[in-house]
């Protein structure tokens, strides 16, 4: 599941805790911790442990969709043009090479 990764964060500094101390409390590794303060992918048992040690509830730490606006939808023009022009790349390479 993808998580905020700020509020993973300001809730473990708020407490005073290292990402090493986050990690042996709720019974995961120190790369875990990193791992959801940068990337923000865990599964929901990993994150479901994390809020239950920082006194947080899922849907706190839960992206929504509207949070996830940062990846990268590309427009359907613009994956035809690219099938278009590798399709005609391809064929004036065939014919090249006849």
């Amino acid at each position: 599941m993808r998580v905020k990764v700020n509020t993973i964060a300001q809730a473990r500094t708020k407490k005073g805790w290292t990402q090493e101390h986050l990690a042996n409390v709720a019974g995961i590794s120190a790369r875990t911790v990193q791992r959801a303060e940068t990337i923000g992918s865990l599964s929901a048992e990993t994150a479901q442990a994390i809020c239950a040690v920082l006194d947080l509830d899922l849907g706190e730490i839960a992206e929504t969709s509207a949070d996830t606006r940062q990846e990268i939808n590309l427009p359907i023009g613009l994956i035809l043009i690219a099938i278009v022009l590798g399709f005609g790349v391809g064929l004036m390479v065939g014919l090249w090479a006849r």
